[in-house]
């Protein structure tokens, strides 16, 4: 594998007040996109169930998703439901595997799976109406593409630490 210096962005990541919480102090953003879905797979329905749409960030040591919730009108009336605020994460340590643009349960969705011990992730363009939305609906982001090499790059950084 060539040599990978990663960029890293001068994104402030929003956790909703908590970043504290689960960001290291020297902990950098290498990837961000505003409205993903993240669906974790339920193994009792054979099949992903979506847990929380918003943003996502990679670090240099973790994948997390923001959902703000988006508790009003809009995100009753929409396909997934309405969700309350929540930060969910996948550090690399527990990611074994990451596969491209996977359409899995809902055909026209496209999204990279993360394979993680425990729960599998897979990450689609969010599909909930809400105001203020940043992205328009669509079926795939074609820069999740380039999230899942930084995050196969910063992984192996990682191991080296």
């Amino acid at each position: 594998m060539d040599k990978f210096e990663p960029e890293p962005l001068l994104v402030k990541i929003n956790l909703g007040g908590r970043e504290s919480f689960y960001l290291k102090e020297d902990e950098k953003c290498y990837f961000y996109q505003e409205d993903v879905s993240w669906y974790e797979y339920a193994a009792q329905y054979n099949a992903f169930d979506c847990i929380a749409s918003g943003a996502l960030y990679v670090t240099d040591r973790q994948v997390l998703l923001y959902d703000p919730g988006f508790s009003n009108i809009w995100t009753k009336l929409s396909k997934d439901g309405d969700y309350p605020k929540q930060v969910l994460t996948r550090k690399f340590s527990s990611i074994v595997n990451q596969t491209w643009n996977m359409s899995i349960g809902r055909g026209h969705l496209k999204g990279p799976v993360l394979e993680c011990i425990g729960r599998d992730c897979w990450l689609p363009p969010s599909q909930r109406k809400y105001k203020n939305r940043k992205n328009p609906i669509v079926s795939k982001y074609r820069r999740m593409d380039n999230m899942v090499e930084i995050i196969i790059r910063l992984k192996i950084l990682n191991e080296r630490r």
